[in-house]
């Protein structure tokens, strides 16, 4: 994705980013490429390294969930569910 599209969705400043992305590409998780469409546009896209770590993240989340709602019924996990993405839509929209 475009790095500045990148930097909204994390909600960072977009002059930050660079940094970071310097940081995880040296691990060798993301790279860098120009945009062949619009030359001045930088795309950032994982790497197999950064899609095998986000897989495995993702399941570590999965298994934190699943022990932090335990507690709850399917019907009222749902209802949680819905309600936080409305207000992850809602702050979407507010950057817009």
């Amino acid at each position: 994705m475009a790095r500045h599209v990148l930097a909204d969705r994390l909600g960072f400043q977009r002059s930050h980013l660079g940094s970071y992305l310097d940081a995880i590409e040296e691990r060798g998780l993301v790279r860098r490429t120009r945009d062949r469409a619009d030359r001045r546009r930088q795309l950032v896209e994982l790497t197999d390294e950064g899609e095998a770590l986000q897989r495995r993240l993702w399941r570590v989340a999965e298994r934190s969930q699943e022990s932090f709602l335990r507690g709850f019924t399917r019907a009222e996990r749902e209802t949680l569910t819905e309600l936080l993405r409305r207000v992850l839509d809602a702050d979407d929209r507010a950057r817009g």
